[in-house]
């Protein structure tokens, strides 16, 4: 009897020490790690595939101070949100926070940036007035395949889903769309990067018009090291805010843009949760 009561608590024991040995182990490497893996869409002057770019330079300002170098890979929008899941990569750049998303994923407390939609459209267009000048946005839009802007397009509304933001761009200058709805830091670095490729400027026969303001978050994997990433992006984003190097990092891009990512840095208080425009 003895030997059989012996027997069962070892099983237990060893059990317990199989199915909590991975969490233990998972929380003792949180106090050393010093890389992470962080997967980015391919998004102009956002995330190149040279590790430069917006994201991936802030990512390694809020992470230097704790000894941590950022691995950055470039992946389609999806695929990257997969592999966090899967818990392939450290975090992904950048989504919004849904509640179906906040079942799956980690997400910090302080936002990444404020990301802007906007739509394009031809300047000598025939459309009556601006997009804004209606709730929904109708006739022929295009957008960016993988990416969702029905809340701000009439379900009447013909669209085509198309590979790239110059795409896109050339669809409106054509004549072959009406409108091109994406993110505002894409569009307008393709902008630039056609006024140089084309040799002409593009701005003089398109306008872009800011139609939404989001928060997008840091997404990290459900799992110990993923929470303790979180906690460290939440302490150093408001560390760097408060000292002002938040504000310094934006100052050293091109002038204003911190204005759009944090309207707030203008401001002396401790960094708040966004609200919207």
């Amino acid at each position: 009897m003895l030997s059989t009561l012996r027997l069962n608590l070892r099983i237990i024991l060893f059990s317990y020490i199989a199915v909590y040995a991975p969490y233990s182990q998972a929380e003792s490497t949180t106090d050393n790690i010093t890389q992470i893996s962080v997967s980015c869409d391919n998004w102009p002057n956002t995330c190149n595939k040279d590790g430069s770019g917006l994201y991936f330079e802030l990512l390694h300002t809020i992470y230097q101070p704790e000894g941590i170098r950022i691995k950055h890979r470039i992946d389609p929008f999806m695929r990257g949100l997969k592999l966090a899941e899967e818990h392939r990569v450290d975090a992904m750049a950048a989504a919004y926070k849904t509640p179906e998303r906040e079942q799956r994923f980690i997400f910090p407390q302080t936002r990444f940036i404020t990301a802007y939609t906007s739509v394009l459209y031809k300047r000598d267009s025939k459309q009556d007035g601006s997009p804004l000048s209606s709730n929904k946005i109708k006739g022929r839009i295009s957008i960016v395949r993988g990416y969702n802007y029905s809340s701000h397009i009439d379900e009447t509304a013909n669209i085509e889903e198309i590979g790239s933001v110059q795409q896109g761009i050339k669809m409106v200058m054509s004549g072959r769309s009406d409108y091109f709805i994406n993110a505002f830091y894409d569009s307008y670095s393709a902008m630039q990067q056609l006024a140089k490729t084309e040799n002409e400027r593009i701005t003089d026969k398109v306008h872009i018009e800011i139609i939404d303001a989001k928060p997008i978050y840091l997404v990290f994997p459900k799992s110990p090291r993923g929470q303790a990433l979180a906690d460290m992006y939440d302490k150093n984003m408001q560390q760097l805010f408060n000292s002002g190097a938040l504000k310094a990092f934006f100052d050293n891009r091109p002038r204003g843009n911190y204005y759009y990512y944090f309207p707030e840095l203008g401001d002396d208080h401790a960094l708040p949760q966004f609200k919207g425009f």
